[in-house]
């Protein structure tokens, strides 16, 4: 069972470790979204943050250094970094674990124990870790391997 992380980048000359540390900094991040709500909820009181309409503006406010802070899914901090290695973009922490998962028509029991049991599976023989490393370019979090 994959799992999707919200988290904070930034890139490596930038010091933050935690929600209370982006106190009187400015952070992007993608209106409406989980980690918009969150950081709305518990961010620091000082801390600005700056909404777009859709990751890919977001991503050129961070490339043109309109902010050097932004919220994102996971699996797009390497994509970032890769592509735009002169910002050194880094993850600095998980805001949020979201678990992913298959879904299947009600009443296909046994479609389900099939997928269920794949998943068990390939979660002992350490495969759907090295996929998730593979494309997301880290292990799945501690939640998903303890399964």
């Amino acid at each position: 069972m994959p799992c999707c992380r919200t988290v904070i980048a930034a890139p490596k000359s930038v010091a933050v470790k935690s929600l209370a540390e982006l106190d009187g900094k400015t952070v992007g991040t993608v209106r409406g979204t989980t980690h918009d709500t969150q950081l709305t909820k518990e961010g620091p009181k000082g801390m600005k943050l700056v909404r777009y309409e859709d990751d890919a503006t977001e991503t050129q406010a961070f490339l043109s250094g309109q902010v050097d802070i932004f919220s994102t899914a996971e699996m797009m901090v390497p994509q970032i970094d890769k592509k735009n290695p002169a910002r050194q973009i880094e993850l600095k922490f998980v805001l949020d674990n979201f678990k992913l998962a298959v879904g299947v028509k009600k009443d296909e029991k046994r479609l389900l124990d099939e997928v269920n049991a794949w998943v068990a599976a390939n979660l002992k023989n350490g495969r759907l870790n090295d996929l998730n490393k593979k494309y997301f370019g880290d292990d799945l979090p501690e939640l998903i391997l303890k399964q």
